[in-house]
């Protein structure tokens, strides 16, 4: 489940951002253009925190076992990986949704990134014993 849903989610990112390059934002820096002058840090920052995710998972084997943690990490995994693959081929990532003016340009990676780690707020509970 975890491979195909984290496939979905880059495949469709990557032909979403193609679809509407014309109409996209380029981001050289993190969420919301934080550190767009400095790419070197921003893919040093990426890297540690990817490291840390995955440390993070394989020491939850609750977290693994349950389906939401497993949808959590593809979302996550996935999102990461999409917009890594935009900086190492383009040199920024590409955001071509938005909702106006008030809000930052963002992209469907950006959406499954903040989504998985919601659920990952929000583990599995136990069931009640009645």
């Amino acid at each position: 489940m975890q491979l195909l849903v984290g496939l979905f989610i880059l495949g469709l990112d990557q032909l979403t951002k193609r679809l509407l390059f014309q109409e996209a934002t380029l981001n050289t820096g993190l969420a919301f253009g934080l550190l767009a002058e400095q790419p070197v840090l921003v893919l040093g920052l990426l890297g540690l925190i990817l490291i840390l995710l995955f440390i993070w998972y394989a020491r939850s084997a609750e977290l693994r076992q349950t389906r939401v943690g497993q949808l959590a990490w593809a979302m996550v995994l996935a999102g990461l990986v999409s917009n890594l693959v935009d900086r190492i081929v383009i040199g920024a990532v590409v955001d071509p949704l938005s909702v106006g003016s008030w809000f930052p340009n963002f992209n469907l990676a950006d959406s499954a990134i903040v989504v998985g780690l919601i659920l990952f707020l929000f583990p599995t509970r136990p069931k009640l014993s009645t």
